[in-house]
């Protein structure tokens, strides 16, 4: 009986420890990222302009945000922006109002409101508040120029992490003219 006991003890511990041979290696989920791009144009403003930061509560996370309802949020675990939404905007901004000027005259900053896929609609929306200020020291004028929230929302052909990006760079593209719009608009005050 002793016999028996042990050989069956062997048999379990042997198959306890060959188990990992036995049973298929578990499946390895790859990530993928995405940014929004690079502004396909580059505005030539006639004033110096700094892009600061972007701060936002969603603008600081990487993974895709969607959402199913007005009040259901989900965070993708398998697709993530290459970096924090307000790492890319701040970026795209820097590119889109590059100037050559020396003495920066105003500064720009954002604040994310939205930057999300509506799963419902099959939209990419992006919203963000501008703030534009003068660095100019002056008494007489406010320093705050403008201060506008900026929304675009763009329909996607698929529901796809690659189509909500996509749409996501043409909400961009948008917010940018708007944004240049509005400079022009100060300059000419």
């Amino acid at each position: 009986m002793k016999k028996l006991i042990a050989f069956i003890a062997a048999g379990v511990a042997l198959l306890i420890v060959s188990a990992c041979s036995i049973f298929p290696s578990p499946r390895t989920i790859k990530m993928h990222y995405y940014d929004i791009g690079f502004p396909a144009k580059q505005y030539k403003l006639k004033i110096a302009m700094q892009v600061l930061p972007c701060i936002g509560g969603v603008g600081n996370e990487t993974r895709m945000i969607s959402r199913k309802a007005s009040n259901s949020v989900q965070f993708d675990p398998f697709n993530r922006w290459a970096n924090s939404p307000s790492k890319l905007i701040q970026s795209y901004l820097s590119l889109a109002l590059s100037n050559d000027k020396t003495q920066i005259e105003h500064s720009i900053a954002g604040e994310i409101l939205r930057f999300e896929g509506d799963l419902v609609n099959k939209t990419a929306n992006i919203a963000i508040k501008i703030t534009i200020k003068s660095n100019r020291k002056n008494k007489d004028k406010e320093a705050y120029l403008s201060q506008v929230v900026y929304s675009a929302s763009v329909p996607v052909e698929k529901e796809t992490a690659t189509a909500y990006a996509v749409g996501m760079e043409k909400a961009m593209a948008e917010i940018t003219q708007q944004i240049v719009k509005n400079i022009q608009k100060i300059k000419k005050k």
